[in-house]
């Protein structure tokens, strides 16, 4: 097994505000230079790199960099720039065919903003909408505005860049019509979409208005369907794209490759053999690890639930003849759509985690 890593994950905790059903770590800035952050960046580098010459693991040129948060569009000019310089004196080169995307959010990125982050050789960007109704928006506790969406989405729509929405279901309004928010979606043309179900706790301020299982489970299916209507295949339990745009960072994960990670709360992955794997997290205040070696057992499950999260699925061949009879059942409940490999329909997705529960 080739120990090389290729991909790579940074987290930007600052928000301008905190959405009321976030569990992501974000923080509001205090400084507007972010330079505890960029120390914090290169301290865990050197940390990351020791790992790396540890485990004998080679730095290819990225084919994956991921800037997610919080709010990475806030890093703005002082990110780029010191993106620009982190990644030359570390010598961390971008391959000529990387898949390098930044999250942003409507109302804090600007145009020119965009435009020098697509000079640093960002050529993807993840646009956290959540609704697309103002109500909705507001109900949600995001501080963008239904005009701000129109503006961000409308230009890199008209410039034919690669770019992906984020839609929640499941959220605590009522008056949603979910066919005329993705209507209004896909009129700027997103080449990706990636849809969650709101998960909260009793905690939660709108708790007694979330909607009843029925509903969401009905919002799912109908996403799938009139997504799959106009050429955005499901290819992930919550993921959604034309032919050939789907999101190679993430697919790293679902196939268990190597992925580094640096920033607070943000979780790196070093596939050691077929047998073992480290993982590691970095804690949100300081420069500790959390650490985690897999075990050949542990290892197999990831494999198996992460499998089923695609339409790839899992070859029958790689699971044991004893949960052949259960997988069988599966296709009597309507919960596959094929048996070698096994990929779930999205019956099936919607019971994902009871599912694999059965099978392991």
């Amino acid at each position: 097994m080739e120990s090389n890593v290729s991909s790579l994950y940074i987290h930007f905790p600052y928000c301008k505000s905190f959405c009321n059903y976030c569990d992501f770590y974000s923080c509001i800035p205090q400084d507007a230079s972010f330079s505890v952050f960029h120390e914090q960046i290169e301290s865990q580098w050197k940390i990351v790199s020791e790992k790396l010459d540890s485990y004998k693991f080679s730095l290819l040129p990225l084919e994956t960099l991921y800037l997610g948060g919080g709010t990475p569009s806030l890093w703005g000019v002082q990110g780029i720039e010191f993106l620009s310089h982190f990644l030359q004196a570390q010598r961390i080169a971008l391959a000529p065919q990387c898949e390098f995307t930044l999250e942003v959010n409507p109302g804090a990125v600007s145009i020119e903003e965009i435009e020098r982050w697509r000079e640093l050789g960002v050529n993807r960007f993840s646009v956290g909408v959540q609704a697309y109704d103002a109500e909705a928006l507001l109900r949600l506790g995001r501080t963008h505005s239904l005009e701000e969406v129109d503006e961000l989405l409308s230009y890199l729509g008209k410039k034919n860049y690669n770019f992906s929405v984020d839609l929640l279901l499941g959220i605590p309004y009522q008056g949603r019509n979910l066919q005329r928010e993705i209507e209004g979606l896909l009129q700027f043309s997103p080449t990706h979409l990636s849809s969650y179900i709101l998960t909260v706790g009793e905690d939660y301020c709108f708790y007694n208005d979330l909607p009843g299982e029925d509903q969401t489970v009905a919002e799912y299916l109908f996403l799938v369907e009139e997504l799959s209507q106009r050429g955005l295949l499901q290819y992930e339990v919550s993921n959604f794209s034309l032919i050939g745009k789907e999101s190679r960072h993430n697919q790293a994960y679902w196939e268990q490759k190597s992925v580094l990670a640096l920033g607070p709360s943000a979780t790196g992955y070093l596939a050691l053999s077929k047998n073992s794997a480290y993982r590691y997290k970095w804690t949100e205040k300081d420069l500790t690890l959390e650490e985690e070696f897999l075990s050949k057992a542990e290892l197999y499950e990831e494999r198996v639930f992460l499998a089923l999260r695609t339409q790839k699925g899992i070859p029958l061949g790689e699971l044991d003849s004893s949960k052949q009879k259960i997988i069988e059942e599966w296709g009597n409940r309507n919960l596959l759509k094929s048996l070698d490999p096994v990929v779930l329909t999205s019956n099936g997705f919607l019971l994902m985690d009871s599912l694999v529960l059965e099978l392991l």
